[in-house]
């Protein structure tokens, strides 16, 4: 999703002709899917004339990538887990889709904001924050992922930033070991979105920031989509761990 959202920043959302399943932005929904990212549908491929097919996960997209180039689809692999990726994305896409000038400024743009963000909350103390990609098995944020980018930018500091992966799996002892201030739990739905449902899960009761109600949840589909929403997350977060740093003067 996050590379179709850039196309549809850059404005060249007519020159995409399907989408995942995943896919749900409102530029997007009416475009028919071909299925799940990983996986598509090679016949509703040839169907629709596809010419690119975009992925963002390159060890996995391998065996796609070899199917898709049997049947003279080709397939380009932008990596999106670190922000320099995220710029890198844009600006490749400005060029394959013909909006070159429109690039440069969609660039800029999530850079001007992030740094305004940062701005924000400059001088203020850091919060240690645990990022929760997935939930059973933890599974984080390491250091100099777009996540991590975030978390530094909202004036957090990433607990697993040392982190050997950039996306580690890491154990329940490992995280009350690290104590992080705050976590940050991306749901969309309104039942395991909740607190209660959060401390009744094995293994993260016992973490004190969320047995204490220090958990603080986002929308997945925004804070997991690296990419034009990325000065909106950071906003986002920034407010809720230094709100006061956006309350009006009095």
């Amino acid at each position: 999703p996050s590379l179709t959202e850039i196309v549809v920043a850059l404005g060249a959302s007519d020159q995409l002709v399907a989408r995942t399943d995943f896919d749900t932005h409102a530029e997007l929904v009416a475009l028919p899917s071909i299925g799940p990212g990983l996986d598509p549908s090679l016949e509703a491929l040839v169907g629709l004339d596809v010419d690119i097919v975009l992925m963002t996960v390159a060890r996995e997209g391998r065996a796609l990538g070899d199917r898709l180039d049997a049947i003279g689809i080709e397939m380009i692999t932008l990596p999106t887990d670190e922000i320099e990726d995220v710029y890198a994305a844009i600006d490749r896409l400005a060029r394959l889709v013909g909006m070159e000038s429109r690039g440069t400024a969609l660039e800029a743009e999530i850079r001007s904001g992030l740094g305004e963000v940062e701005a924000a909350v400059g001088g203020r103390p850091r919060v240690d924050v645990l990022y929760v990609v997935w939930a059973d098995p933890p599974l984080t944020s390491g250091g100099g992922t777009f996540v991590d980018a975030l978390i530094r930018a909202a004036g957090g500091r990433n607990v697993f930033e040392d982190a050997p992966l950039p996306w580690p799996t890491v154990g329940f002892e490992s995280i009350v070991d690290r104590d992080p201030d705050v976590v940050i739990w991306p749901d969309g739905d309104l039942e395991t979105g909740t607190l209660p449902y959060v401390q009744g899960l094995p293994g993260w009761r016992d973490v004190p920031a969320v047995r204490e109600g220090r958990v603080v949840f986002v929308d997945a589909t925004t804070f997991n989509r690296p990419g034009p929403g990325l000065v909106t997350s950071a906003r986002e977060l920034a407010r809720a761990l230094h709100p006061e740093s956006f309350r009006p003067p009095a």
